[in-house]
């Protein structure tokens, strides 16, 4: 999911389709028409979004326009801000939210409490700037394959025993 995806889906719902690289469509906020979409993502343009009815585009910028037109420019650029905070957030926990099948291979699934280190750090999170986070996403995924080799170890230490 994108940032524009993140925020369309706040205004308008879970998308009625998604076609992936940040491509996603909602019934247009203008018209309804359903044909309203991200166009996909390509660096290093700025992803957008466009109706293929009515024609109403924009980018994030233009769609907190459209949802809140009594704002100023500031405050849209503060409610953007809390909107990335948030995304970046939901896209640190999704790292955690991704289970583990305990019968694959005899990999442990997540436990309570990892789930709940992972809401820890997230709220530590906010507020932070973008390098702090690379750095602490990168200790947690060596935390991570860390605890994949120990299961996987206590996996065969308890087929041995058999």
């Amino acid at each position: 999911m994108t940032e524009l995806e993140y925020i369309l889906t706040h205004y308008l719902g879970e998308p009625n389709e998604v076609l992936g690289e940040g491509e996603s469509e909602w019934n247009c906020p203008q018209c309804g028409h359903e044909k309203f979409h991200t166009m996909p993502l390509k660096k290093p343009f700025k992803h957008r979004a466009k109706c293929w009815k009515c024609d109403f585009r924009g980018d994030v910028f233009d769609m907190l326009k459209e949802f809140h037109p009594e704002e100023n420019f500031g405050d849209r650029k503060a409610r953007l801000a809390k909107f990335r905070e948030e995304f970046k957030a939901s896209q640190f926990q999704a790292q955690f939210a991704t289970p583990y099948n305990s019968g694959d291979r005899g990999v442990a699934s997540h436990s309570n409490e990892s789930m709940a280190l992972a809401a820890i750090i997230t709220s530590l999170l906010r507020g932070m700037d973008a390098g702090v986070v690379s750095e602490v996403t990168f200790e947690t995924h060596s935390l991570e394959d860390h605890d994949h080799e120990s299961a996987s170890h206590h996996s065969t230490h308890r087929t041995e025993r058999k």
